[in-house]
Parts: structure tokens; C-alpha cells; sequence
């Protein structure tokens, strides 16, 4: 047995991809000038080229390489370069690995150097390529084809860099063009310099080198596509005529069957000319079945590079695939809110974090200098403050329903040097039209009341949330966040504020300190705080709680965050233990119903309570209850926020698919729950939501403003909970979901992404909208989905899409139908271990400890129980690691799973 343990550890040890660079030895410096054919240039007589359309093809004289005649100067000599003109405007794009952006932040390279190489991958961006920056390699990355060069920094030290084709986003530019994966022309790829290494050792190159050729080697296991060259126009401006510029390229069709990213072992891996060719690298180690990301070497990683602290935490968003791009910049026309699905690891919350970033980002670039810039709401009678008092009140609460439609798309002020004091109006209508989704609204009230437009109060600045129902999940998206904000001068603002509580009322909430990252029961408290009316928990003046709730929010949600490796300070544990102690005196007399209290509480009276015999699962009856008679969307607008038994029956069997015969027999067991419920001083969570709902309902709309929402794992809410946000958000047609049926977990939530467009027309006309104001909300016709999966590779797709498949076959009604997600890469089939004791699990897991993957949400290794009594009475061996259950886990990333006591998790 000891010997399969280690021959296990040995099979899933990894290889370092980079080693470390140390500086210590010198190498002649022997520079080889090489012929590279094939890079465009500009020249003054351009006649020679083609007009249409050519399809790449080799041939002996030209190999897609770079033409020594092209290159121009010395090889010494260095070029004169603009060291301040924009990355973003070069000819040239450039992207780099974790690697470079490691070894830049290296303290082991100074400034000097840092600039150095800068300067050096300018030029290449330039398209100013001397022999000194264009040494090709020889060996075995020119037999593969693969154009890698070294750029000569001292006499021991080099940049590797590669000239390839990858995806360009800034040359694609329609969004809604490339969603559509029938027409490949709204996708354009382009020859970008591709920075592999930067190598302080010069005795460590070859085995760089070899690294980046066996990424190459793994990436053709990948899906690849076809491209055909397309001609664009020649640069206007002073484009020297030594320069070498990119192609541009658009997709052919894709090479391999999309039902199967394997490569036949009869068919050549690596075709006769890469630069036909577009796919992803891979990373190197074989027990991996990741591609590897890229970031943009753009002005911000500049200015990050040479002006940051070297310890601070800092990220980039790194490059995304195609098709993420689309969803991330997508500004559909009218507004319109977003619905995007996708099975798990497929870039779901990716896209969800980096679109909010986006328009974060976008939005401080220009409030940095030009103030809040977004009209803030006026209620009718601060708007109307005339001496018609009933009149005027009456016109512009009419008005009210007039402005709405007119939420249409609101736009930045582009022009940073406007006065926020004197020229408010030109702020609203001089805008960028690339920002999305803030509305020209209230416009009417402020031309009627023009003496309110010079008030500082009359605009606010971007109020974004994100939320989820599970914390973890939260909390790795916010800490992602942070580190995007470290490396942005218009976030500088934020920092103060992203170590400080989240204060109990939303109007306590500092303009900086927005957006705010919460899961929805803390979103639910804030609401509670935040609104008018009697507040369903009893709260101090200050909105804070006076009593704790017993088992509020603990149900599945133990573990708040993935905990660092190092342990945490002693101090700070004694203070959080204090609290606790302090909070432990006053308890509310009230308890929440979990399903655990469901199932020990009540669920016995209810059997006992009915004249048939009872045998439906407890589970069944639950989601009923929770998602339907009192979680359902037309269960608001009821008088007590319960449907009748008549609004019940008629519910639509794809709505609600379970019980659809026996609906009276359900109804008879909730009245005992009911009972329960109320005789016992309980509550549930949709009686807070009916709470809120009414209290929203009650004033045409709160004192506070959140812009827009970005829901992840939308499965895992009921329709109550969303219709809420829907009515929070000022402009509800920015609002973004993402999520997948097939992953919900949470017992008692039904849940179909169709449904979710209808509560677009449920808030419609909650909000009383008339046909021709009908555009203050629309109703989303198209749900986008990814289908690339990037979390697992086939071995593992397979038998997840088999349980799917399983699912869909017995639940149809439950599950939104989406095309199979497919693997970059083929793999091993799941383990199963059977009688391993704790010891080898824990051995195993600790042999295949990794530095190569990179992971965004998440962790590298992580040990799955079906619950928080499972995590208790696990064994030491096993606790010593990372241990959550499935709820926790649920969205996030980790290299290895070892799911313990399957069995029980299953049952």
C-alpha cells in the first residue's frame, strides 16, 4: 500500500516551469544576425500588395519569420524612443506571463534595470527591431516552428519574447458582432510580441527555453483555429519606413470538432506553419490541463512596475478569451439587463468581476477631476418646491413615471476640466459614449427647477454591488478586486476605505467606499437598517442590531473566507472572541428556520398532522414553501406575502414542476407550518423579504442609489430575493446575472434562468409602468452562455455532463437546457480510493503540493465534506488542510478535490 501511496506522489509531483534567476555569471556575448522574412513594414511605395483577402500559406521563401533586411540600425546601437507615449497607441500589442510580471517586481532588479526593459519592449511595441532585439533562437524552438527571440539586456542578461497571433480586443470592435459565433467576423487576431521570461542567468536560458517549447507542444492539444491574413489600411501618421508592423487575421473555422479538443495520433500535432495557426499555450507540466494567462503589458503595469512598493499586494486583469471579451465590454443598444450562463469554470464570476471593474475604472478616470457626475434621485416633493404645493407635488409625482423612461444610457463627462460647481448641466450632457448604463433620467424635474441644478447634492458618484449567496465566493471576489485597485491612480480613493466594516445603513456607506462586495442575507440586514417603516430585527439608532439572531445566517456558511497560510494573530482571535461574548448577552426570543429546524421542528408535525400518508421528502415540501408559496414573485404582491391556494394551483407546471396533481395536500401541510411558524416565535427568510418588499413599496424610492448590480450564482436566490434587487437598482437595465441551474445547491431553491425574465415583467408593473414608459425596464430576450470550460479538463466534463445529463433526463422542467461545456484538454477520469486511510490521503495530498497554476477564486488543494457536523468528526490528518462543504466550495477553483466520505455526500 506504501508503495502505491508513493508511486501516486510521484505521478502528480510537478515541475517547476521557471526557475529562479540568479544573477551571478557572464557569457559571451555572441550576437548572431538571423534572416526573418514575412513582417508587413511601411514603406513609401506600397503598390506591390495585395487588396484582397489571402489565406496563409508556406512556401520556401517566405517562412513567416522576420526579414534581417527589415531590421534596421546596428545591433548596438539604440533606437531613440518616446519613453512616455501610451503602450495602448504603439503599433505593436504586448502581453507577458506571471513570470515577467514576477521577476519586474523582483527585488533583485532595480529601477535602472526596470527601466531598461521597459525601454527595450517599447521599442519591440515600436516596431523599431535592430539586431540587437531580434535574435532568433535556434535549437529546438525553431525546429518547432516557433518564432522565440532574445533581446540582449547586459552581456548575462536576455528578454525572451515571441512574435505569435493572438485574439485582439482592441481591433474587434463590436461586442454583439462577436457574440454571434456563426459569423467570425466580429473577432480579429492579430501578430502581438509575446514577453515569455526575463532571464538574470544566462546559464539558465536553455531550460527557459525548453519550458516555453513543451507550453507550445501542450497547447496543440488544444482547441485551435484557422485564420486567414486580411489587408489593412496603411498608417497615416509618421510611421518611419524601417518599421515592422502586425497583421491582422480573422478565424477560417476551427480545426479540430468542437465535440473534442483531442488531436488525432494519426494527424500531424504541429502543422508546417504556426502562423496560420491560433491556440493558446499551455502550462508545461503534463499533470496540468491549464492554458496559461497573459497579462497586457500596458502604461498601468508601467507605472506599476517603476513606482510601486514591492511588497504591496497588486494584480491586472489578465487577457480573456474571445468570447469573454464580448460579455466584459458588451453595451448592448438600448440598455438592456444581462443574463449570463454557463456550467461551472467557464468564466462566469470572471466576467462578472471585470465588466464591474471595467466600468468602475472607466467611471473614477473621469470623476478623479471632474466630480460625481450621476443625478442623484429627487424625491417629487424636494423636486417640486414651488409655491403650487398640491399641483406641482401631483405633476412631478406624474413626472415620475414620465422620467423612468427615460432610464435609457447616461455617460460619463469627457471632459475632465469641467467645474462641478458651475457647469453641472454640461457634466450631464457632455459624456463619453463608451461608459454604459447611467441614465439621462430626472432631467425633467431639473429643468423645472433650475435653481437645484447648481447643488453640489444633485449628483453622486457610481454606486456599484456585488452579490452572491456564498461569503467565501464573496470574499475572494472582493480581495481580487483590491488587488486590481492597487495598480489604478483613479482608485487611489478606495484605499482608505477597503479594511473598514461595511456600516449597517447603505446611507452611512462613504462615496469612495463604494462598490460594496456582500452576500445577500447581509444585503437583506442593510435593507432592513436602510429603509423606512418598522424594521422587521429591532435596531439601535444607528441601524445596528440590539439583539443577536440565533442561527441567522450560519446554515451552510460557517467558513467566511479561505484562510491564509500563516497563522492568524493571537490578538486579533482574543478580540474577535470578545465580541463574540459581547454580542452572546442579548439574543432575540425569535429563531430562524433553517432547513435543519424544518426537518427536526416541524416537518414531524406536518406528517402527523395529515389525514393521508405522507411520502414526499422533506426536501420536496421545503422548496414548495421556500420558493413558491412564500419565495415566488407574485407571492409579494400578496396582502400578507403568502399565496393562496388558488394562486398556488394555478402556478405553471414549468414553473413548478413538483406537485402539480397534489397541490392541495402541500397547501394543508404549510397552514401546520404556519402555525408552527407563528406559535413558536419563528421566522423565515422570506418574511423578512416580504417585510422589505412592503416597506420599498411604500415611498416612490429610497434616499440612497445603487447603480448597478452584479448578481453571481443567481440559482441560488429565490425570485423574492431578485425582485428586490431589481427594485433597489436605480437603473435596473444594467443590471448583470450570471449563474447555471444545474449548480444549485441550496435546499429549497427552484430556480430557471426563463423565469428570470419574467419578474422583469412582475416589476413592470409593481412599478406601475404604462406601455409607452415601458423602457425604464426591458426584458432581457437573450441569454448568453459560455461554453469553453477553463476550471477541468474532459476526463472530469465527462462525467459531470453524464450526471447533467441524468438530471435533465428525470427533472427536465427544473433545468434551463445549455450546450454541453466542452475542455481544452483531454484528461484522466476521476479517482475513486477506496479503503485509503486518512494517513495516505493526507500524504497524497501533501505530495502534490504545486506553484505552477495560478488560481483566481480560490485555492490550490481542498478537502470536500457534505456538511459542518462532517467537518468536526473528520480525522486530524485530514483537518490539517483546507476543509469547507459543498456550499462553501460552490464557485471556486482548486487543482485538487479529494471529496471525503462520497457516500455520505451523495445520501
Amino acid at each position: 500500500m506504501r508503495e502505491n501511496i508513493a508511486s501516486l506522489i510521484d505521478a502528480l509531483s510537478p515541475f517547476t516551469i521557471f526557475v529562479s534567476a540568479d544573477a551571478n555569471e557572464e557569457h559571451d556575448d555572441n550576437e548572431i544576425v538571423s534572416e526573418f522574412p514575412g513582417v508587413p513594414r511601411v514603406t513609401e511605395n506600397d503598390d506591390g500588395l495585395p487588396k484582397d483577402e489571402i489565406v496563409l500559406q508556406t512556401t520556401e521563401e517566405d517562412d513567416g519569420d522576420i526579414d534581417g533586411s527589415e531590421i534596421g540600425g546596428d545591433h548596438d546601437a539604440e533606437v531613440e524612443i518616446d519613453s512616455k507615449s501610451p503602450f495602448e497607441d504603439l503599433p505593436w500589442e504586448v502581453d507577458c506571463t506571471d513570470r515577467v510580471w514576477k521577476v519586474m517586481r523582483s527585488q533583485k532588479v532595480d529601477n535602472c534595470m526596470r527601466g531598461r526593459i521597459i525601454d527595450k519592449i517599447r521599442m519591440l511595441a515600436n516596431g523599431r527591431w535592430n539586431k540587437t532585439l531580434c535574435k532568433r533562437l535556434e535549437g529546438e524552438a525553431k525546429k518547432e516552428g516557433i518564432q522565440l527571440y532574445e533581446s540582449k539586456l547586459t552581456k548575462r542578461q536576455r528578454i525572451i519574447w515571441e512574435k505569435t497571433i493572438a485574439f485582439s480586443g482592441r481591433c474587434s470592435e463590436n461586442p454583439e458582432l462577436r457574440l454571434n459565433m456563426g459569423n467570425p467576423e466580429g473577432r480579429i487576431y492579430s501578430d502581438i510580441i509575446r514577453v515569455w521570461d526575463i532571464v538574470l542567468d544566462h546559464d539558465k536560458l536553455q531550460r527557459s527555453i525548453e519550458h516555453i517549447v513543451k507550453s507550445h507542444d501542450r497547447g496543440m492539444d488544444c482547441i485551435k483555429l484557422k485564420l486567414k491574413g486580411i489587408t489593412v489600411e496603411a498608417r497615416s501618421d509618421s510611421t518611419s519606413s524601417s518599421e515592422c508592423l502586425p497583421k491582422k487575421y480573422v478565424e477560417i473555422a476551427d480545426l479540430e470538432q468542437r465535440s473534442s479538443p483531442l488531436v488525432t495520433k494519426d494527424v500531424p500535432k504541429r502543422p508546417i506553419d504556426l502562423s496560420q495557426m491560433f491556440f493558446p499555450p499551455a502550462i508545461a507540466n503534463e499533470q496540468e490541463y491549464h492554458i496559461l494567462k497573459f497579462y497586457s503589458f500596458n502604461t498601468a503595469m508601467v507605472k506599476t512596475v517603476l513606482e510601486s512598493d514591492t511588497s504591496s499586494k497588486i494584480d491586472f486583469p489578465f487577457k480573456i478569451t474571445e468570447l469573454e471579451h464580448a460579455i466584459v465590454n458588451l453595451r448592448p443598444d438600448p440598455p438592456i439587463p444581462i443574463i449570463l450562463l454557463g456550467r461551472s469554470g467557464t468564466g462566469k464570476t470572471t466576467c462578472c468581476l471585470y465588466r464591474l471593474w471595467d466600468n468602475f475604472q472607466r467611471y473614477w478616470e473621469s470623476a478623479v477631476t471632474a466630480g460625481p457626475h450621476i443625478p442623484r434621485y429627487v424625491t417629487p416633493v424636494e423636486a417640486t418646491n414651488t409655491t403650487e404645493q398640491g399641483a406641482g407635488q401631483g405633476a412631478c409625482s406624474q413626472d415620475r413615471t414620465s422620467m423612468s423612461s427615460e432610464y435609457q444610457q447616461f455617460d460619463v463627462c469627457e471632459d475632465s476640466g469641467v467645474s462641478s460647481a458651475t457647469q453641472d448641466d454640461d457634466r450631464v450632457q457632455t459624456c463619453l459614449s463608451s461608459y454604459p448604463h447611467l441614465p439621462k433620467e430626472e432631467k425633467q424635474c431639473e429643468d423645472n427647477n433650475p435653481d437645484d441644478m447648481n447643488q453640489p447634492q444633485m449628483y453622486e458618484h457610481l454606486h456599484q454591488v456585488f452579490i452572491t449567496k456564498n461569503t467565501v465566493l464573496c470574499s475572494e471576489v472582493e480581495k481580487k478586486f483590491k488587488e486590481l485597485c492597487h495598480a489604478c491612480p483613479a482608485a487611489e480613493h478606495r484605499l482608505p476605505f477597503e479594511d473598514q466594516p461595511i456600516p449597517t445603513k447603505i446611507q452611512g456607506v462613504p462615496e469612495e467606499a463604494w462598490p460594496l462586495f456582500v452576500n445577500s442575507q447581509n444585503w437583506l440586514m442593510m435593507l432592513d437598517a436602510s429603509l423606512p417603516g418598522e424594521t422587521f430585527f429591532k435596531r439601535a439608532a444607528d441601524g445596528s442590531l440590539r439583539r443577536t439572531i440565533a442561527g441567522w445566517g450560519e446554515e451552510d456558511n460557517h467558513l467566511q473566507f479561505i484562510p491564509a497560510t500563516e497563522l492568524d494573530d493571537e490578538s486579533d482571535n482574543e478580540e474577535d472572541e470578545e465580541m463574540t461574548e459581547t454580542a452572546k448577552e442579548e439574543r432575540d426570543p425569535r429563531r430562524e428556520i433553517t432547513y435543519q429546524v424544518f426537518l427536526t421542528e416541524i416537518w414531524p408535525k406536518m406528517k402527523k398532522s395529515s389525514k393521508e400518508k405522507i411520502e414526499y421528502h422533506p426536501t420536496l415540501v421545503w422548496t414548495e414553501i421556500r420558493s413558491f408559496i412564500k419565495g415566488s414573485a407574485e407571492a409579494l404582491l400578496c396582502e400578507n406575502g403568502v399565496l393562496s391556494l388558488e394562486d398556488y394551483e394555478s402556478l405553471g407546471r414549468k414553473k413548478a414542476p413538483n406537485f402539480s396533481a397534489e397541490r392541495k395536500v402541500v397547501y394543508d401541510m404549510f397552514r401546520v407550518y404556519q402555525r408552527v411558524h407563528s406559535s413558536n416565535r419563528m421566522f423565515d427568510e422570506a418574511d423578512l423579504v416580504f417585510n422589505i418588499h412592503r416597506r420599498l413599496q411604500s415611498i416612490p424610492a429610497p434616499d440612497w442609489s445603487v447603480h448597478q448590480f452584479y448578481v453571481d450564482e443567481t440559482e441560488d436566490f429565490t425570485q423574492a430575493e431578485l425582485s428586490i434587487l431589481i427594485r433597489c437598482c436605480r437603473f435596473p437595465n444594467a443590471l448583470f446575472f450570471t449563474g447555471d441551474t444545474a449548480q444549485s445547491i441550496m435546499r429549497g431553491i427552484a430556480f430557471r434562468f426563463d423565469d428570470l425574465k419574467s419578474l422583469f415583467h412582475h416589476a413592470k408593473r409593481a412599478a406601475g409602468i404604462k406601455d409607452n414608459h415601458q423602457n425604464f425596464i426591458r426584458v432581457p430576450k437573450r441569454l448568453y452562455q459560455l461554453t469553453h470550460n477553463y476550471r477541468s479538463h474532459a476526463g472530469i466534463l465527462r462525467l459531470a455532463s453524464s450526471v447533467v445529463d441524468l438530471l435533465l433526463h428525470y427533472f427536465s422542467d427544473s433545468f434551463d437546457k445549455l450546450q454541453k461545456d466542452e475542455g481544452l484538454f483531454d484528461g484522466p477520469k476521476p479517482v475513486l480510493l477506496e479503503s485509503c486511510s486518512p494517513t495516505d490521503l493526507a500524504m497524497i495530498l501533501q505530495g502534490n503540493q504545486r506553484q505552477s497554476s495560478r488560481i483566481e477564486f480560490g485555492a490550490h488543494q481542498v478537502v470536500l465534506v457534505a456538511s459542518n457536523e462532517a467537518r468536526e468528526t473528520m480525522p486530524d490528518e485530514l483537518k490539517q488542510g483546507l476543509v469547507m462543504t459543498i456550499h462553501e466550495a460552490k464557485g471556486l477553483e482548486f487543482d485538487d478535490v479529494l471529496i471525503y466520505n462520497f457516500s455520505k455526500i451523495l445520501s
